[in-house]
């Protein structure tokens, strides 16, 4: 019997106060030992019972008909208890050609949730049905993939000189958990990132910090207080799988404010339009030197910042040089759009290069 996730999850919400009397132990109960009325020898019974598998989908991601999910995101499952590997089967498939994916499924230490992905994604603007069987009873969901992941429409070749922006303000910080405001509050300025050249599956890339004018435009911001801004290239980035790319810098420095904030070992990724008209399902990470921030909370302690994270949880970790100030900093779910008629000019502190 196959059973909608709706209705499951309805039923579930339903009995969520009700006393479960299902055992706890991993595997097995043993049963009562003790001896007869005739006071005769050990009638102990060391049967070994096996407990029922009786798991059930508590948990899906995504949602029953949720839309515009994004190709590359990963399904999770969480069950209402642990489950055994062999006691669960996913089944996804292309709803619209009958075509079923090869799955990877990876538990968590609990084995209560099993996430699932595919090798380079799913198809995008197609809907899918997840099929779960487990315990001999099947549970099915659907969802529908945005256009993101769609092949390119463009020659590829007519990406090169392209930029788009990141607005920082706007991005989902989810490291460290709990200080993502204050990080969009505080670095709330735009990156600009170009396309310099495509080879093939590599493909070179320029980052730029930028400036938006009274009116909304962007720009790049070339001189602050009459010194150059340095861009930072990104070459060797892997676009092996078009249009999805994912680049790496060994650091960049980000000014704000006229505080200089470095990020050593900064990785960007994301994924064209099919038309180029934008990327999306954006992530970045780096360690970000914390020392100079201090200013942009009017403080004067260089520990100031790291201190602060200590109370909620995050600490900060050795920078290259060894000193214990760089705190990691994870963003996702990053939206990028074209910016028109901007190409980045390339240069460094001495001028254009």
């Amino acid at each position: 019997m196959r059973i909608s996730m709706l209705t499951l999850l309805a039923l579930i919400a339903c009995k969520g106060d009700e006393g479960d009397d299902t055992p706890t132990d991993d595997s097995t109960v043993t049963g009562d030992s003790g001896t007869d009325d005739s006071g005769g020898g050990d009638d102990t019974d060391d049967t070994e019972v096996e407990i029922p598998c009786d798991a059930k989908p508590k948990a899906i991601t995504p949602l029953e008909d949720q839309e515009d999910v994004f190709y590359r995101d990963p399904l999770t499952v969480q069950f209402t208890v642990p489950v055994e590997a062999d006691d669960a089967a996913f089944i996804l498939t292309n709803a619209d050609t009958g075509e079923v994916y090869s799955l990877e499924t990876e538990w968590n230490a609990s084995a209560e949730i099993a996430t699932l992905t595919r090798a380079g994604g799913l198809a995008a603007s197609v809907r899918h049905s997840l099929v779960i069987d487990v315990c001999g009873a099947s549970y099915e969901t659907f969802f529908t993939t945005s256009s993101y992941g769609a092949p390119l429409t463009i020659d590829p070749a007519e990406l090169v000189t392209r930029t788009y922006v990141i607005e920082f303000g706007e991005v989902n910080f989810t490291e460290p958990v709990g200080i993502g405001g204050l990080l969009s509050l505080y670095i709330d300025v735009p990156i600009l990132v170009g396309v310099t050249a495509l080879d093939g599956v590599d493909m070179s890339l320029v980052g730029a910090q930028g400036r938006v004018s009274s009116d909304g435009e962007f720009f790049q911001l070339k001189k602050l207080d009459g010194e150059y801004i340095p861009t930072w290239d990104f070459t060797g980035v892997n676009f092996a799988e078009p249009p999805f790319f994912s680049a790496d810098n060994a650091g960049i420095t980000i000014t704000y404010s006229g505080v200089s904030i470095p990020v050593w070992d900064f990785h960007l990724e994301g994924t064209f339009a099919a038309d180029g008209s934008s990327f999306a399902g954006g992530k970045l990470w780096g360690l970000a030197d914390t020392r100079e921030m201090d200013a942009l909370l009017d403080q004067d302690d260089p520990e100031y910042l790291c201190n602060f994270v200590a109370g909620v949880g995050a600490e900060c970790e050795p920078c290259p040089d060894g000193e214990n100030y760089c705190l990691f900093l994870r963003g996702e779910d990053i939206q990028a759009a074209l910016v028109p008629e901007v190409e980045i000019v390339r240069q460094d502190a001495s001028g254009p290069i």
